[in-house]
């Protein structure tokens, strides 16, 4: 038994030493005489061996079989891993061979370095199959460091280069090898195929025949059988094939097809037909036989003919500039392969491209028709004939230099082989039929004479047809027009005028007259396969996906399983995740047939992104990048992909290295290059790229296009408008009219934008930019209804146009829901299968309050992609609002895991959940999914403002130090960072994070606009203005930098330039509602009331959902006492947008009728019945008017079907104090609402507030300091929180706060410089606190609002603080003019001027008697008069006779008693001059119970309690 295991290793070493030599056949025999027939074979060391050995005896099935079962026999062996990797390249190709070592790793056997270099070059050689040399030559590299001196790996070398094309780099690292005396089989094999390749073919042959006979392979013998047979050596070649033979083994169930075939061609070239017809009868090739049935038809026509055609080795995707330069040299004219590839190809060679350049040379080219009598006459007149073949999804241009009749083929010199090969004559006119097949004689000039009297079948139509594609390539359509007519003139049935009309048509983006061409020629042509793709794409195109898939799969299961129309059904279905499994099933399928097929590859990366598989999906695009390496869409998807996935630096210099290689070629790599420097904010790298190429390709149009946007997107417009003069004339007309319009747009000369955008519409019917801007201007300048009619018109001339129903879908979106639902239907029922109009109808389904109908159609949309945002973002509101939280919150996180850079459904997430613990973990989950996804921006800015409600300063600071750290190349980490320490009151570290943001990004507005306002909040208002200028530059429309450059030009005091600055813009924004409401408040506080209130009317009917500009309306109303006009505005607009439910709350808010009141705000809460801001609403009404027991219910868990939200728990506490139950009030708010939710800012103000009634000092400064702490960036929080912390302290107290207050009321100020409110708020407080020159500087910013009585009256406060007394009184005098029955205008300036001292207060009673005798006074005068005789110490004698001639003025007479009372209450004047007043008047009093009121209190306040008996008495 042992013997006989150690005579089979010994058999198996001297097999292997046979293998090692080269020699097979012997290696086969010993195994088969040691261990019988390869079936029989069960050790896997031996089927492995005996695999490999068996594929170079032309027995590749078998090989392959035993290979697999050595695989199955022991996978975990190293060495079977390695050559399973080869099996899966030669059996399923090197896509499953790549997975298979990927999955593998790069590890394969750290014991053996031979071995595991072997492995390392494996992964090199898979790697250049799919073009990524930089990988492939590391891996390369790595593997020789490990086994320098392996011949496979030398050869694996040479093999990577000749794929690069590299062919004498190649030969030079096999030569060494190929120099000694017996080098390896494979080196031979390559080093001959790469000296055919160099065009030493004699070198070839002389290398084959010396080693062939050495060795034991038919490969070798079969190469060498071609090339001596192609030489016309019959002899020689017969003896190759006979040993070829002799070497392959006899085995079962196998047909040596190869060798039959090449026998079938021996004896052919011998003359020996019958014995030719006998071995073509042993095949069943198509070829074959249709050769074979012509041989026995046509046996005595003449052979054949052959012109001497040299063989020029094309490169990747070089084969028009070889197959050109190969018929030059046959005309004896020399021409360099790659300097001919450079001028005119790139990705391929457009047939108008070859044939204008090889004109412009001074060459005679004309194409034709196929015909064989034709290309006959010119093969023997010595003219070969370029022919373009197109295949499914490709094209390929050789030449035909000679045919053979009695074959009935066409021998072809093909630039991918250097073999002649042969093309059946019949086929290649059926098969090519749909495109000719394209012929082409390239011949000198001095040559054309051989094409005397050769009539070229359609070449007249080939020139027009030439002639239209040349004007489409210099965007002259009038010129391709003519050219078009041209074609029909001459050949109105010829499949040409089709192709014309169909260039035409994909030239003008017309797809109905696309789709149309098509089934023209597909009537034609049904078959084929190019056309039966394009149809299914412009089907998608259209919109009809439905009528798409179903037309691919009829024609799948036709029988036409060709990889160009399973590629067409995969993109068809790539986005639809209802059938994301057949679609895996059809790329499964698709690969295994072409495994190189980078659209393939793309569509499984799309797949494998969208489903998570993210490492996956990046080295896909990878591979379609390298593949690929001229198509832009796959370099972009590599480079979002990388970035996503932290690997932007590689990336990026990858990017670069590509455009400096194909930069010189071609535009498209360095506009790749750009536009991803650009999404990295490198806007100035980006801008040199996109010079540098328009300097290489200064007439190229789309290069042109692109800078053109790119210089807009930047607000470059002096450089648009310079480019576009500059090549005006090479550029389109509908282009040029775009640009014009875009540059008139963005510069806000819409009228003329509107010219420029109507006309490139009667160009372009379907350009949905023109259509979006003119029905905009319609909805502004008409009405909606307009602008929606003209979107009709424009979509009849084609009701499946895919934009034209996104632009109507956005313009309904202003509709109210009850009109908007029956369009979005009409629109269902039209194209039923648009996910946008199941999305829209979804979102108007909520709108109307139809929860059920939402969720259905937001059902359907995720039925075709589970992952889409807003979708399940409807969904989650729908469930919210219909007090699902469960449903909501489950749907609000699938939403966040979709996309955590949408924020939008973190509020709504938040809101599922009623208490602070479960708010937390829903942070938490965010913050998870901000850290998993690698977010790009958005989501971190939205968390750090929510999270700072719930979390503390502390968690949330490390949160943003860990963005800073892990993202510092995306802009809003710095954003948000700048922000969050703007809040927690670290102006300096915000500065530096803005400013390093604006360092790093300096092309992005909104950075500039931070900064701008933090230097405006640091009192730099010189920096301010600068960053806001310089984001207003980038984008001169952007409405808040606008006003934010306003404020601080009035917070300058330039307050004519901040007005100036709004009306510019609103000269070039008339409609523009925020604006519209920033310039009324400036004519408001300037005093131009009823202008100002118009303003904002015509600022609101732009912007109904303006809250801050219905505020103000609602204010102003009240003291112009235009309430009717503000309500009836509000109430047309409500009916307008019935399903509004803020606007009818703006109702409810500007009436003052109580059945109004509640009226309005039912309309809004049965649009938003479970809106907790509404119900509010609602229980005040009713508390108000008395009806309590209607409360209780809304406020009740069975109502809100759960534990009611915080704000209505809040409500409850506060309904309690308002029923005087105090103590239970601040106990239920304190311990409960706040305990559970300590993020209800609005809870903090009503304890603040209660504290401060019950006169508990301490808690109020904590509920008021906890309101600021949770709104720090909020205006009205901060003055709150300051006047209750004002109102509540005095004293030592009062003083401990004040710097407190200051920081609130200047932050507040910070943030609304405009408010008039905040302004005088903070001026008192500066008086109050004694800081009158921080009050006078502040005034410079107030005195635009000069005409309001309240600024008047701080004007008297620091004009009497500084004894400006002249300046003091007519201040004053206006202030009592205006005073408007608010006391305190009257009162407040008596006690300033008491504060000013003696003179102040003598001066003010000398001024007052004139006030009096102003017939425009107002009758509070006497009040002032009064008052001023107490303050100025007037004796008793002088006041009863003031008082005497005030009751004997004929005009003030009547104002006596109000002129007493007022004396009566004056603590300022001796009680005894009062009881004097009493005693003289006491008569007086009957009739005026106010003036007698005053008496008593005088009295009791006294205890002169007899007097007050008395009058008790006589009164």
């Amino acid at each position: 038994m042992q013997q006989g295991v150690t005579e089979t290793t010994d058999a198996l070493w001297q097999a292997r030493q046979k293998y090692q030599q080269g020699l097979y056949r012997q290696t086969f025999d010993i195994l088969r005489r040691e261990h019988g027939e390869p079936a029989q074979w069960r050790d896997p060391e031996l089927q492995l061996l005996g695999g490999r050995t068996l594929n170079h005896l032309g027995r590749s099935r078998t090989a392959l079989a035993l290979m697999q079962r050595a695989w199955r026999g022991a996978p975990e062996r190293p060495r079977q891993r390695y050559y399973r990797g080869f099996q899966l390249l030669g059996r399923r190709g090197p896509w499953a061979a790549l997975r298979f070592i990927q999955q593998h790793g790069e590890i394969l056997c750290e014991d053996d370095p031979h071995l595991q270099g072997l492995w390392l070059g494996h992964f090199a050689t898979l790697y250049s199959i799919y073009r990524d040399w930089e990988r492939s030559h590391e891996f390369l590299e790595r593997a020789l460091a490990l086994h320098p001196d392996s011949s496979w790996l030398a050869l694996e070398h040479a093999v990577i280069l000749q794929r690069e094309d590299r062919y004498p780099e190649a030969m030079a690292v096999l030569e060494p090898w190929l120099a000694s005396s017996a080098p390896p089989r494979p080196v031979v094999a390559a080093g001959a195929e790469l000296l055919l390749l160099l065009d030493q073919r004699d070198d070839a042959v002389a290398l084959l025949a010396r080693h062939a006979p050495r060795m034991e392979s038919v490969e070798l013998c079969l190469r060498l059988y071609d090339l001596l047979l192609e030489n016309g050596e019959r002899d020689a070649a017969a003896e190759a094939l006979q040993r070829a033979r002799s070497l392959v083994p006899e085995l079962p169930g196998t047909v040596d097809r190869e060798l039959v075939y090449r026998e079938f061609e021996l004896h052919y070239e011998r003359g020996e037909l019958d014995q030719a017809l006998q071995a073509a009868d042993e095949l069943k090739d198509p070829f074959v036989v249709s050769v074979r049935e012509r041989l026995r038809e046509r046996r005595d026509q003449p052979a054949e003919a052959l012109l001497p055609v040299a063989f020029v080795r094309q490169h990747h995707m070089t084969c028009a500039p070889a197959t050109f330069v190969a018929l030059a040299r046959y005309w004896g004219h020399q021409f360099d392969h790659l300097e001919v590839a450079e001028q005119i190809c790139y990705d391929g060679t457009p047939a108008s491209t070859e044939r204008r350049w090889i004109s412009e040379l001074g060459w005679h080219v004309r194409e034709f028709e196929m015909d064989h009598d034709i290309i006959r006459a010119l093969v023997d007149r010595g003219v070969p004939v370029a022919l373009s073949t197109v295949e499914p999804g490709s094209a390929h241009m050789q030449a035909i230099v000679g045919y053979d009749l009695r074959k009935g083929v066409y021998k072809i010199r093909d630039p991918f082989s250097p073999l002649i090969s042969e093309m059946l004559m019949d086929g290649a006119a059926k098969r090519y039929a749909a495109t000719g097949p394209r012929c082409m004689v390239v011949v000198p000039s001095d040559q054309a004479g051989r094409l005397e009297g050769i009539e070229l079948p359609a070449a007249r139509l080939y020139d027009h047809y030439h002639d239209l594609q040349l004007a489409l390539e210099r965007h002259d359509r009038p010129a391709a027009v003519t050219a078009l007519e041209q074609l029909r003139q001459e050949g109105a049935e010829h499949r040409l005028v089709l192709w014309g009309e169909r260039s035409l048509a994909a030239y003008d983006h017309d797809a109905p007259a696309s789709l149309k061409t098509l089934d023209a020629l597909l009537e034609r042509y049904p078959e084929d396969l190019n056309l039966i793709a394009s149809r299914a794409d412009m089907l998608g195109e259209l919109g009809r996906f439905q009528e798409q898939r179903t037309y691919l799969r009829e024609q799948l299961e036709a029988g036409h399983s060709h990889p160009l129309l399973i590629q067409t059904l995969v993109h068809a279905l790539r986005h639809d995740y209802r059938v994301a499994e057949e679609t895996h099933q059809w790329l499964e399928r698709l690969l295994r047939l072409e495994p190189t097929r980078a659209t393939a590859l793309y569509s499984l990366a799309g797949l494998n992104w969208d489903e998570g598989k993210r490492e996956q999906a990046f080295e896909l695009y990878r591979l379609c990048a390298c593949l690929e390496d001229k198509v832009e869409r796959y370099a972009q998807s590599y480079f979002k992909a990388a970035r996503f996935l932290r690997q932007t630096d590689q990336a990026l210099d990858w990017l670069r290295r590509r455009a400096d290689r194909l930069g010189p070629l071609s535009a498209d790599a360095r506009v790749t290059l750009a536009l991803m420097l650009e999404q990295l904010d490198l806007s100035r790298e980006a801008a040199e790229v996109f010079e540098q190429a328009l300097n290489e390709h200064p007439r190229n149009v789309w290069l042109v296009n692109e800078a053109l946007i790119f210089y807009q997107s930047r607000s470059d417009l002096e450089r648009a408008r310079a480019l576009l003069a500059q090549r005006r004339a090479d550029l389109p007309e509908a282009m040029v009219l775009e640009f014009e319009g875009d540059i008139a747009r963005q510069a806000g000369d819409l009228e003329q934008a509107s010219v420029h955008f109507r006309a490139l519409l009667a160009l372009r019917p379907f350009h949905t930019g023109a259509l979006r801007f003119v029905a905009g201007q319609l909805r502004r300048d008409d009405s909606l209804e307009a602008a929606l009619a003209f979107i009709d018109r424009q979509g009849s001339l084609n009701p499946h146009d895919y934009g034209i129903r996104g632009v109507k879908l956005d313009f309904l979106e202003a509709l109210p829901p009850s009109q908007r639902w029956p369009q979005l239907e009409a629109l269902a029922a039209q194209a039923g299968d648009d996910s946008r109009v199941a999305q829209a109808m979804a979102d108007c389904a909520l709108e109307r309050g139809d929860y059920a109908q939402a969720l259905r159609f937001a059902s359907r949309v995720l039925a075709e992609a589970p992952d889409d945002h807003r979708a399940l973002v409807i969904s989650a509101r729908a469930h919210l609002l219909a007090q699902d939280n469960d449903a909501a919150a489950q749907a609000f996180r699938a939403a966040i895991r979709a996309s955590v850079d949408r924020p939008d459904a973190f509020h709504g997430l938040l809101e599922c959940y009623p208490d602070v613990a479960a708010k937390r973990e829903a942070l938490g989950f965010i913050h998870r999914q901000l850290l998993e996804q690698v977010t790009f921006g958005d989501g971190v800015q939205a968390f750090v403002a929510l999270a700072r409600r719930f979390l503390t300063d502390e968690e949330v600071a490390a949160f943003v130090d860990q963005v800073i750290a892990e993202r510092p190349d995306l802009w809003q980490s710095w954003l948000a960072a700048a922000h969050f320490h703007r809040d927690v009151r670290h102006l300096d570290r915000a500065l530096e994070c803005i400013q390093e943001g604006c360092r790093r990004f300096p092309l992005i507005p909104r950075l500039w606009l931070e900064s701008g306002r933090l230097r405006l909040l640091a009192d730099d208002t010189e920096g301010a203005e600068a960053d806001l200028t310089e984001c207003l530059r980038q984008s001169p429309d952007w409405v808040q930098a606008v006003i934010s450059l306003s404020d601080v030009l009035e917070v300058r005091g330039d307050f004519d330039a901040s007005e100036g600055h709004i009306d510019r813009a609103l000269r070039r924004l008339p409609r523009e509602g925020l604006l519209l409401g920033y310039k009324s408040d400036l004519l408001w506080r300037r005093g131009q009331r009823e202008e100002a209130f118009d303003t904002m009317v015509r600022a609101l009917a732009e912007t109904p959902d303006y809250h801050w500009g219905w505020d103000k309306l609602g204010e102003w109303a009240r003291e112009t006492d235009r309430r009717g006009e503000a309500l009836a505005l509000a109430e047309r607009l409500a009916n307008e947008q019935e399903s509004n439910a803020d606007l009818w709350r703006h109702c409810y808010m500007l009436t003052d009728e109580q059945d109004q009141e509640l009226a309005f705000i039912e309309r809004a809460r049965a649009l938003r019945p479970h809106d907790p801001s509404l119900v509010i609403d609602q229980c005040e009404v009713l508390h108000r008017i008395g009806r309590e027991k209607e409360i209780e219910p809304l406020l009740s868990r069975d109502y809100w079907r759960g534990p009611p939200p915080t704000e209505v728990l809040g409500f409850t506490a506060w309904l309690r104090h308002q029923q005087g139950d105090r103590d239970t009030a601040i106990s239920m708010m304190r311990d409960q609402v706040l305990r559970d939710d300590p993020a209800f800012s609005r809870g903090w103000r009503l304890l603040a507030t209660w504290y401060k009634d019950a006169g508990e000092v301490e808690p109020c400064l904590h509920a008021s300091r906890q309101l600021v702490a949770l709104q720090p960036g909020h205006a009205g929080a901060l003055v709150e929180a300051a006047e209750l912390m004002l109102e509540v302290t005095e004293g030592d107290a009062r003083r401990a706060i004040e710097e407190e207050v200051s920081d609130y009321l200047e932050r507040a100020l910070a943030r609304d410089y405009s408010d008039t409110y905040i302004q005088l708020t903070l001026l008192d407080h500066y008086m109050d606190s004694g800081h009158p020159e921080r009050a006078r500087e502040l005034m410079t910013r107030i005195l635009v609002d000069e005409g309001n009585v309240f600024v008047r009256a701080r004007q008297l406060r620091l004009a009497l603080e500084s004894a400006e007394l002249d300046a003091a009184w007519p201040l004053y005098q206006s202030v009592v003019r205006d005073w408007r029955d608010n006391n305190w205008l009257l009162l407040e300036p008596l006690a300033w001027v008491a504060a000013a001292g003696a003179d102040a207060r003598q001066a003010l009673w000398r001024s007052v008697p004139d006030w009096l005798a102003d017939p425009d006074m107002p009758d509070a005068v006497v009040v002032v008069w009064a008052r001023a005789q107490a303050l100025a110490g007037v004796s008793g004698d002088e006041l009863l006779a003031n008082l005497e001639r005030l009751r004997r003025d004929p005009r003030r007479g009547g104002l006596f008693g109000f002129a007493l009372e007022w004396l009566l209450d004056s603590d300022e004047i001796d009680p005894a001059i009062r009881l004097r007043l009493v005693r003289r008047h006491w008569w007086r009093l009957r009739g005026q119970e106010r003036v007698a009121n005053a008496a008593r209190r005088f009295l009791a306040g006294q205890k002169h309690w007899l007097w007050w008996l008395w009058l008790r008495v006589v009164l």
